[in-house]
């Protein structure tokens, strides 16, 4: 069987060859497929022992179905104008920020440095209880 890609569409009633310009809702995949599969015993497998059960089956065909593609369609004008805003924002933030940008830099430092001071005291405490 012969698989091939064609660009032809219908427009009123007649059909127009249209390579660049057309849109579809189907697609081609390929999958895994057993014609005829017999199934002729069954083993179970508990840790040591083996289980061995004899069945007939007539031959069945085993076809998964099929998972649709993925739509991964973006608006790269939308994004762009995101980043663009999202820079802008961020230029903004940091304009209205600066009066106070000093004094939240304090805090931090101080809040890191706070675990160390406590640490700092405890061994100070311990030293002086033994002199």
């Amino acid at each position: 069987m012969e698989v091939r890609e064609v660009g032809i569409r219908e427009v009123f009633g007649k059909w127009e060859e249209d390579v660049t310009n057309y849109n579809t809702n189907g697609y081609f995949f390929k999958q895994n497929v057993f014609l005829d599969f017999d199934i002729i015993d069954v083993t179970y497998t508990n840790g040591k022992i083996d289980t061995v059960i004899p069945c007939v089956s007539n031959p069945v065909d085993i076809i998964p179905e099929a998972s649709p593609p993925v739509i991964t369609t973006s608006d790269e004008k939308f994004n762009l104008i995101k980043f663009i805003l999202s820079i802008l924002g961020i230029i903004v933030l940091i304009i209205v920020l600066i009066p106070v940008l000093p004094i939240i830099i304090q805090g931090i430092v101080w809040v890191i440095a706070l675990p160390f001071k406590l640490i700092s005291s405890l061994f100070k405490a311990i030293f002086k209880k033994k002199e």
